[in-house]
């Protein structure tokens, strides 16, 4: 949790209850004969690049999740999707 997401909690009273996840993801690729790089490189790179969709995903997932529950808990029972750039890419420059 984040150093804000604390604070709400400490501020809302109450029982500390914590979010949790494990991800399981599976990804099956079928490779032609002609493909010119062998299947141990091609599963490490498939591993590597699955690995950090799903590191900058899921945080950002349990963050909205966090955010939409404190707003619920405070009574606002309106809905509204919002995805807040869950699924912006970060690329170190």
């Amino acid at each position: 949790l984040t150093e804000r997401e604390c604070e709400a909690i400490e501020n809302g009273g109450g029982e500390f209850k914590e979010i949790t996840s494990e991800t399981r993801v599976s990804v099956y690729l079928i490779i032609p004969g002609w493909f010119p790089f062998t299947v141990k490189s091609t599963e490490r790179t498939g591993r590597f690049v699955v690995n950090q969709v799903v590191s900058q995903v899921v945080p950002r997932f349990l963050s909205q999740l966090a955010t939409d529950y404190a707003v619920w808990a405070t009574g606002d029972d309106s809905r509204a999707a919002s995805a807040n750039g869950m699924f912006d890419v970060d690329v170190e420059e």
